[in-house]
């Protein structure tokens, strides 16, 4: 885990054909009305070279 997008929402991410998978888990009834937009928005925004190091050093 690399932490939460928000209270009960963990940020993983994956190896899929060697390429990092950003995931993001939810259950329950956490959140609030935006927190779907929340995840929307972190898929989106783009990542930057600089976040994907990160990632295969921790993968």
């Amino acid at each position: 885990m690399l932490g939460e997008l928000e209270r009960g929402l963990p940020i993983f991410f994956a190896r899929i054909d060697g390429r990092p998978l950003p995931l993001i888990t939810k259950a329950g009834a956490f959140g609030s009305q935006e927190t779907l937009v929340s995840c929307w928005r972190f898929f989106t925004s783009p990542l930057r070279e600089q976040d994907y190091a990160t990632v295969r050093k921790l993968l």
